[in-house]
């Protein structure tokens, strides 16, 4: 608790965050585009897609978001998902309150958000270390694109601040404790999965010399190791983009074994934009607590299951390195046509994720259609991943 008071004395100063993951990619200068579907001006944003696996039946989801400025200086963000899915193990609909906030801006440089949120931090594509809120739950399955699984998680209840000044912005984030466990109940707000303990954290950006920017962190709360964070990106030329992303805390691994030791998560990337409108990224990516490769692959039955789950609710991958692809090309063959591609690729395993797709981009309507597929051996990370299309269609109004 006096941890927490010193916070909440640092939030009644002007002392912010970094806002949302589009601003935080401006301020640190990527030449890239955005993995997920494209942002608009618009105030109210709705999609709705349906999803079918191979041998299952269809289902999907409907979502909203409002973004309205109720007056000068004042702002309210409303985000809402209802899923459908088949009956059998479990509830026809699930419905996830994934924002209601308010914002407050005093000034152009200081903003105070309160309710909930959800904040997205790092520079990479694929995997965030710097994005410690990332476990907050998706209470139904979401796209294989990771700026997906970003939008449609929950968001925490919790005090945002944010300070820009020229060259950078400083800012803390707070969250309470609201409940002990994680509600299933398909109309339940779900405080136990964003909110199950007190969390903090203190963040900065900052512009060096030449287009070096750099974000740092520092979070923790009840019961956690403090976990420091730094992510860097430099612009090579005009259109290539050097990056990377890396954080550590004392931990014990995702199987709950081993001794608390350091263990470090992180990314490397490369991304690179041709006049043609073509963006493509390379990344490695690593998870220090994930098992080693001899204990990954010896284990089976109940723990195999319990570890998939451990790492599944800590959003991490469950084994140590990957590699990640990802192509965009805005106005492919005709204007307004979007093509997409990505590939994931477990340096462990040896088992591979395929995703591709197209979307039509107009004005206030997109439309689209998505290909995934797992491959490798029964047990592997990717293995076992059948055959999955998604239809979707995107409204702005």
């Amino acid at each position: 608790m006096p941890r927490l008071r010193f916070c909440l004395l640092l939030a009644a100063m002007p002392l912010p965050v970094l806002a949302d993951s589009a601003a935080e990619l401006d301020a640190l200068a990527l030449a890239d585009a955005a993995v997920s579907q494209p942002q608009s001006d618009s105030p109210l944003h709705g999609q709705l897609q349906l999803s079918h696996w191979q041998g299952s039946p269809w289902q999907g989801f409907a979502s909203v978001r409002l973004d309205s400025v109720l007056q000068p200086g004042w702002r309210a963000v409303l985000a809402d998902r209802l899923d459908f899915r088949p009956q059998a193990g479990g509830p026809a609909q699930v419905n996830s309150l994934q924002e209601a906030y308010l914002s407050w801006q005093p000034s152009p440089e200081q903003a105070l958000d309160v309710g909930r949120i959800n904040p997205r931090g790092g520079v990479a594509l694929g995997f965030n270390p710097l994005d410690v809120w990332r476990d907050s739950g998706l209470r139904a399955a979401a796209s294989a694109d990771p700026a997906s699984a970003r939008d449609n998680r929950l968001g925490v209840v919790m005090l945002r601040a944010q300070q820009l000044y020229d060259g950078g912005s400083v800012g803390v984030l707070l969250a309470p404790a609201l409940a002990s466990a994680a509600n299933p109940a398909p109309w339940s707000p779900d405080w136990g999965s964003s909110n199950r303990r007190e969390r903090w954290q203190l963040q900065a950006s900052v512009a060096g010399s030449g287009s070096l920017r750099t974000q740092w962190l520092l979070a923790g709360g009840a019961g956690e190791a403090l976990q420091p964070g730094v992510a860097a990106s430099l612009l090579l030329g005009d259109a290539t983009t050097v990056y990377g992303e890396a954080s550590a805390s004392r931990r014990h691994d995702l199987a709950g074994g081993g001794a608390r030791r350091w263990r470090a998560l992180g990314v490397l990337g490369l991304g690179y934009t041709a006049a043609t409108r073509l963006t493509l990224h390379a990344e490695w990516h690593y998870n220090g607590q994930a098992l080693a490769a001899a204990d990954w692959a010896a284990l089976r039955g109940q723990a195999y299951g319990r570890y998939r789950q451990a790492a599944q609710q800590a959003a991490l991958a469950p084994t140590r390195q990957q590699w990640f692809l990802h192509a965009e090309w805005q106005d492919f063959l005709r204007p307004g046509l979007v093509a997409t591609a990505m590939l994931r690729h477990d340096r462990i395993d040896d088992s591979r994720f395929f995703s591709s797709g197209l979307r039509w981009q107009g004005d206030r309507l997109a439309l689209g259609v998505n290909a995934e597929r797992g491959l490798g051996r029964l047990g592997s990370h990717y293995g076992g991943q059948p055959l999955r299309w998604q239809l979707f269609s995107n409204f702005y109004y």
